[in-house]
């Protein structure tokens, strides 16, 4: 069933002025609450388990410069339907 509110959370593409290239293990695993992600150009890699269990996690968009996706990095999100 999806979130009643909706959240999108938008990776930043710097935190702290160190540049974001990976999301690490485990980053966002079992966040209920979030139905999308947009993921930025700065990012190489989205580790296993990223988004692990993400239940209501619609979409998801992913750039280009991503060389790598880890193991279950999106296991167990029942209501994904979209990656772009």
């Amino acid at each position: 069933m999806p979130a009643k509110n909706p959240t999108i959370s938008e990776i930043p593409a710097e935190i702290d002025g160190e540049k974001v290239v990976g999301i690490d293990i485990y980053a966002f695993n079992g966040q209920r609450v979030i139905t999308g992600i947009i993921i930025p150009d700065s990012v190489t890699q989205i580790n296993e388990y990223a988004f692990n269990y993400c239940e209501n996690l619609e979409f998801v968009e992913i750039p280009d410069s991503v060389e790598l996706i880890g193991v279950r990095a999106f296991g167990a999100c029942k209501a994904l339907k979209e990656i772009t």
